[in-house]
């Protein structure tokens, strides 16, 4: 399964499954070859995915066993130097890392703080240690909790998802700078109830993703993929016959 791939194409990452478990997979196309390279966790984590990669680095998470439960941690991908776990939010333990942006520098996901709901983060690389910072994008005022898909080419603008204090499910648009409050709710399509923002353009300025809702009355869910842009909104980008 397939799930990125680098900017200029030749590098694409998911995951494969065997006996011995899941393991992230890295398709690195090397002329008319395509080199497999597969990441085993090291113990003791017994399964891995990869979720994005630029050229310098690809992301995504690694899980072990703690008794009866799974813990599932972010982790970066170097092409040289392995696998390598990346910070959690404080009093907390479990993260997944889902987006980078286009040099390696920023990473984004979520994780769990002390409290029970997710929290959306970016991991920010420092330049002078070379290891990568976290920091918690909030849920906005009325937020539960929130997860992060996809990042900019600069790394300053987030996308993904919130769930508010109804329960409710919105795409979102984070802007690093924007006052009063960076995280803006991308709303829905109409007549639909909830949304969620998977991917940015590398200028951060067109957001996609779906916009849905749970019909009672049919008994099934109905899903809509859109395009959004500031200044435009949410463009309904239908569905197949």
């Amino acid at each position: 399964m397939a799930y990125g791939v680098s900017g200029n194409g030749s590098i694409t990452v998911g995951k494969s499954s065997s006996s011995a478990g899941e393991r992230g997979v890295a398709w690195i196309k090397l002329g008319r070859d395509i080199l497999k390279r597969r990441f085993e966790p090291a113990a003791p984590y017994t399964s891995s995915e990869i979720h994005d990669t630029s050229m310098a680095l690809a992301v995504g998470v690694i899980r072990r066993q703690d008794g009866m439960s799974t813990i599932t941690q972010a982790a970066s991908v170097h092409p040289t130097r392995g696998s390598r776990i990346l910070q959690p939010l404080p009093g907390g333990s479990r993260s997944e890392a889902r987006g980078v942006n286009n040099d390696g520098t920023v990473i984004v996901g979520w994780g769990a703080p002390s409290t029970a709901e997710l929290h959306a983060v970016l991991w920010r690389k420092n330049p002078s240690s070379g290891t990568f910072v976290i920091e918690d994008l909030g849920v906005l005022h009325d937020g539960r909790s929130s997860k992060a898909h996809g990042v900019s080419g600069n790394g300053n603008i987030v996308v993904g998802e919130r769930t508010t204090t109804d329960g409710s499910h919105r795409a979102f648009w984070w802007v690093r700078g924007r006052t009063p409050e960076p995280m803006q709710d991308l709303g829905t399509l109409p007549r639909l109830t909830f949304s969620e923002a998977f991917d940015v353009t590398s200028d951060g300025n067109v957001v996609v993703g779906l916009s849905g809702l749970h019909d009672r009355v049919e008994r099934k869910l109905k899903r809509h993929a859109f395009r959004w842009k500031e200044g435009e909104g949410m463009l309904d980008l239908g569905v197949l016959p």
